[in-house]
């Protein structure tokens, strides 16, 4: 294994989505988007990154694998500016809930 997270494949309302093809309607893009950035402290190296390889090739730094693989996949399915969508959703984390992989989730 390479040692990078990808996501192949998400569920809405119970309903499953190739990790590539996920819905695309504005609203269902929002909505992702929104829930997570703002759930997510990870950052990529600006100097260190080529926008032109996969997004999951990046070097994320400041958070942890999971993050980094779900900001990769709304930049790679949706061309999401991270920062231009952090700056426009200016808000402070006052607590983090690290992943538990005994339990499946923060």
């Amino acid at each position: 294994t390479t040692g990078k997270m990808t996501v192949v494949k998400l569920y809405i309302n119970g309903k499953p989505h190739d990790g590539n093809k996920p819905p695309a309607t504005e609203q269902w893009k929002r909505m992702l988007t929104e829930a997570i950035i703002l759930g997510s402290t990870v950052v990529y190296e600006k100097d260190k990154h080529d926008p032109n390889e996969p997004p999951e090739n990046w070097s994320w730094v400041n958070g942890n694998q999971t993050e980094a693989c779900m900001l990769a996949f709304i930049v790679r399915c949706y061309g999401v500016d991270i920062e231009r969508a952090r700056e426009a959703r200016k808000t402070e984390i006052v607590k983090l809930y690290p992943f538990d992989s005994q339990v499946k989730r923060s």
